[in-house]
């Protein structure tokens, strides 16, 4: 007879879920991740949540560059027990990666035109939202 495997109730169980997509218009790419899994990110995305002063991934953004392309990246931790990721955590670190792709497409936003930021920052959330559909996740209303 084979012994179960048994996992304590408060480890939670980890998770690690991405998606890349091209950024049109301004080149690069974009990713979304949805992990509480620090050493999945790691491993994956070359990042150490704690070398920016994390203990755990809540929501960030992050631009890694090589040869080949940049990337804009959003890591968004759904899975979180006590901090809820929030319609207004995505808002603020969707802001974070369209000021990114404008800076390093040395565009300066333009208070008095702001169309062409509002249609990037649209873009990039609604691709977070349609990924967060995607793998089941439920957003929370507040905090």
């Amino acid at each position: 007879m084979k012994a179960k495997k048994t996992r304590n109730k408060k480890e939670p169980v980890l998770k690690y879920d991405e998606i890349i997509l091209k950024v049109p218009l301004y080149g690069g790419d974009f990713g979304i991740v949805a992990t509480n899994d620090k050493d999945q990110l790691l491993e994956t995305r070359g990042i150490d949540i704690e070398d920016y002063g994390d203990d755990e991934i809540y929501g960030h953004t992050f631009m890694t560059e090589n040869r080949k392309m940049q990337l804009f990246l959003i890591v968004l931790n759904p899975y979180h027990k006590e901090v809820k990721l929030t319609h207004g955590v995505i808002a603020h670190e969707a802001v974070h990666v369209a000021n990114l792709i404008f800076e390093y497409r040395g565009i300066k936003p333009d208070l008095d035109n702001d169309e062409p930021y509002c249609y990037l920052l649209e873009g990039l959330v609604n691709e977070v939202y349609k990924f967060l559909k995607n793998i089941n996740v439920r957003l929370h209303l507040e905090k």
